[in-house]
């Protein structure tokens, strides 16, 4: 079982089948704290991700990966404090988690944007005995931290060799990742905002509708209607659904609008629903259904489950969408830091 409480500013320490929290420099960042409360909150998410989180007594700097479930290339979210930290320190770190091959695409997701942006410009570094030796301490927390390789014989609790060490000059070249062989998409950038207590607004849906936990057998429905599907599939969308919680607004036998779309009530009219990184995604309303209110009232209703289990509510919401904006505002979300996704391919 997860723990009951959670502190400020968690990260995940996993020893054989539980998730447990531990204390290292981490900042209290809404993404990447977001993140983590929920690997520990929501019994099975971790058994989907399998997150490993990296971070270093030596340096601020935070890495879980992957990110993603079932995502085709390696996929992590980073931390950094960027007044703190010298830029050739941070590539040297990030070429040693024995999980990433800098050589291979990689997914940066929802990070803070300067850090985006930073990567692809990090110096190339040279070798250095001494930071080869404290790389030592850059571990993941799936070792017992009190267990090096050393001490193991050069085996991991698996009984496996580790990956071997990256060296700092394979991984950045020229502000291109793995000598040049991988160039960066565009960064699609978000505003995330955050709810840390639940307003004073009643929760209450017109007549005619009613709440309801959605489930896997709203997956494919709800996918339908997601205006980046292309980034999912049934399957994983399924999984998300299956872990997480997530609201629907359904029409009851009194209702009297048109429910083409949602035949029958088996199917929600509107939708708020929690993604992998505790995140919002995904937030709709039929058209035939909206300027009620309806996907708001599901946002509160959703943020209530969310502040129970992790202390936070997370929207990440890109710049032309001004409606939800509006919409979080008006909730009582609070304009946080400015995050991004960006791909690295050949």
């Amino acid at each position: 079982m997860a723990p009951d409480s959670l502190p400020t500013t968690p990260i995940i320490r996993r020893t054989d089948t539980t998730p447990k929290v531990v204390h290292p420099q981490l900042p209290s960042i809404e993404d990447i704290c977001g993140t983590l409360r929920a690997l520990a909150a929501y019994e099975g998410l971790w058994d989907l991700l399998r997150t490993k989180i990296y971070y270093s007594d030596y340096s601020s700097l935070v890495v879980g990966t992957p990110s993603d479930y079932q995502s085709a290339k390696q996929s992590l979210y980073l931390f950094w404090d960027e007044e703190e930290e010298d830029d050739e320190d941070i590539a040297r770190l990030l070429s040693h988690i024995p999980a990433l091959d800098w050589s291979r695409p990689v997914f940066l997701s929802l990070s803070p944007l300067s850090l985006v942006r930073k990567v692809s410009c990090l110096p190339v570094v040279s070798e250095d005995e001494e930071f080869e030796r404290n790389c030592e301490a850059f571990q993941s927390l799936w070792r017992l931290p009190s267990r090096t390789p050393k001490d193991r014989g050069g085996l991991n609790r698996n009984g496996h060799a580790d990956p071997p060490i990256r060296k700092g000059r394979e991984l950045l070249d020229f502000g291109l990742l793995g000598h040049g062989l991988l160039k960066p998409s565009e960064a699609f950038i978000l505003q995330l905002y955050v709810m840390s207590s639940l307003p004073s607004i009643d929760i209450r849906l017109p007549k005619g509708f009613d709440f309801r936990d959605l489930t896997e057998e709203h997956a494919e429905f709800l996918l339908d209607y997601w205006e980046y599907k292309h980034a999912s599939t049934p399957h994983k969308y399924r999984c998300m659904r299956r872990v997480l919680p997530g609201i629907g607004v359904f029409k009851t036998s009194d209702g009297n609008a048109n429910n083409e779309g949602a035949e029958n009530g088996d199917q929600p009219v509107a939708w708020a629903q929690l993604s992998f990184w505790n995140m919002y995604t995904n937030t709709f309303t039929l058209p035939q259904y909206r300027r009620q209110g309806l996907a708001a009232m599901a946002t509160l209703a959703l943020a209530r489950k969310s502040l129970e289990k992790t202390g936070l509510a997370l929207a990440p919401i890109s710049a032309n969408n001004a409606p939800s904006a509006g919409m979080h505002l008006k909730l009582g979300f609070k304009p946080s830091i400015v995050i991004a996704n960006q791909s690295y391919s050949p």
